[in-house]
């Protein structure tokens, strides 16, 4: 029984065919017209449909000749519709323009990207980054009191979302007022904001009540965060399959990046619409172009498994690392596994266990339990069972079969742990229970010689011949040595 456990490649689950399909969308406008800045502010913030929308004319205007107004609309198409955040054209420098020419809302829209890091300012971009924050922070304020007197409603809400974020609870209800404000004055992305904070417990027992009420209004001003949280709220509370889609495309609509990725994923396992994986794919490329960092797992899941599109091991190696580089778990899990097995790339431990360790501390149950093993075969140094045990308790009460079956082996041989037969029979009986082929095979072999358990050797041999019929090695090695003895 020492020989551990360890799957090879559990980067891919399968994926389902739904059979049905539903087409109730929000109706786009007949014909796209061209943005405002209020249409801007409001796509800013992924709230109305790009689709409705025609920029060809701003895009195809010398960019010398573009108004501050202009400069902050084409900022806005430039982060929101096309997705052009990292490239050399970025929006940070048209929303810079707008706003050194005095342009309110293009002073508001530099604060916002100062503040989620989307472009650094030239001018203190030789200052270390401790100073650079506090910078960007001064200016990212400055900018949008300023705004806000000019009666911007976004630069308003971010000074409120600002002060929510604070540890100071004046601040903090400072902040929710702020919000309140602002959704009570008609804006999708406040209410969003406001159901959020009232489902974390902010406000009072009323409030609370109001969230649902917030984020159906926020989706019916087509609001692509309250559409995303309805699609989650709707597979949460195991709805039709058919609202969480419908809910998941209008929230894609409006770009935003977490609504492109569920909407994707609705195509990749047939969730409330027909798998189609050819659209899955182009949808995940869309979603992690926009900042959807699982979107990198995903992708990399489907050039490891050739589903839509060519299977391509390189390139699911790249996008595996690129989504761990962005903190994702199951990107780092899976990354783990290629450095654990030497797929496509050189065979190396110490980068697995890095990689597992990282998603483990996220709760990432296979990657505990991946670490898990590294420690029970002692490769790394200072290492050893003893580390191993809690790793794989914390996995296998996630309910995870290959910890499951692991930890019984290391009660079953008191690996680690002080040896307990009867606690081995409880962990292998439940992965057995998802069909794990060793534990099947350990299991067995505890009612055939009756070792924690009451013998009962006609189930024990059931069971080996099961986990042999699954392909377990060992367990194929010992049915044919008692139905050769029989």
């Amino acid at each position: 029984m020492r020989k551990f456990s360890k799957q090879i490649f559990r980067i891919f689950a399968g994926f389902a065919v739904y059979a049905a399909s539903i087409n109730f969308v929000f109706c786009a406008e007949n014909k796209a017209k061209i943005p405002t800045k209020e249409d801007a502010a409001n796509l800013l913030f992924y709230t109305g449909f790009c689709a409705d929308y025609d920029f060809s004319e701003l895009l195809a205007k010398e960019p010398s000749y573009l108004s501050a107004s202009e400069n902050f609309i084409v900022g806005v198409v430039r982060l929101r519709v096309l997705g052009q955040a990292d490239k050399l054209t970025n929006p940070f420098a048209d929303f810079e323009k707008s706003a050194n020419a005095g342009d309110p809302y293009g002073k508001a829209a530099l604060a916002y990207c100062l503040r989620e890091g989307i472009e650094k300012p030239v001018g203190i971009s030789v200052l270390n980054n401790t100073e650079l924050e506090q910078e960007k922070i001064k200016l990212s304020a400055k900018l949008l009191n300023e705004a806000s007197a000019k009666g911007v409603m976004f630069a308003s809400r971010l000074v409120g979302e600002n002060l929510l974020k604070s540890k100071n609870s004046l601040e903090k209800s400072a902040g929710l007022e702020i919000i309140k404000s602002c959704a009570d004055s008609g804006d999708a992305y406040a209410m969003a904001l406001l159901a959020s904070a009232y489902e974390r417990g902010l406000g009072n027992l009323e409030n609370a009540k109001e969230a649902q009420s917030l984020l159906n209004k926020s989706a019916d001003l087509k609001n692509g965060v309250a559409l995303y949280a309805l699609g989650k709220l709707a597979q949460k509370e195991k709805k039709s399959e058919q609202l969480a889609f419908f809910y998941f495309e209008n929230s894609a609509n409006t770009n935003y990046p977490n609504g492109i990725y569920e909407f994707a994923r609705c195509y990749l396992f047939g969730l409330g619409v027909n798998a189609d994986y050819d659209k899955a794919f182009t949808l995940l490329k869309k979603a992690s172009g926009f900042g959807a960092k699982e979107a990198w797992n995903l992708l990399g899941i489907c050039y490891a498994s050739g589903v839509g599109t060519e299977e391509n091991q390189i390139q699911a190696f790249e996008h595996f690392r690129r989504g761990a580089d962005e903190g994702d778990a199951e990107a780092q899990n899976n990354l783990g596994n290629y450095y654990y097995f030497g797929k496509n790339v050189a065979e190396d431990i110490a980068q697995a266990a890095k990689w597992f360790e990282r998603a483990a501390n996220q709760g990432n149950a296979a990657a505990q339990s991946s670490l898990a093993i590294i420690y029970l075969e002692e490769k790394i140094a200072g290492k050893s069972a003893y580390d191993a045990i809690p790793l794989l308790h914390k996995a296998a009460l996630a309910g995870d079969p290959e910890a499951q079956s692991n930890l019984g082996k290391c009660y079953f041989e008191g690996i680690g742990t002080k040896q307990d037969l009867e606690e081995a029979v409880k962990w292998f009986t439940k992965a057995a229970a998802e069909d794990d082929a060793q534990a099947l095979g350990n299991l067995g072999a505890c009612y055939y010689l009756g070792k924690g358990v009451p013998k009962d050797e006609s189930k024990g041999i059931e069971m080996i011949k099961k986990a042999a019929e699954l392909g377990n090695e060992d367990a194929q090695k010992a049915y044919k040595r008692i139905t050769v003895n029989q």
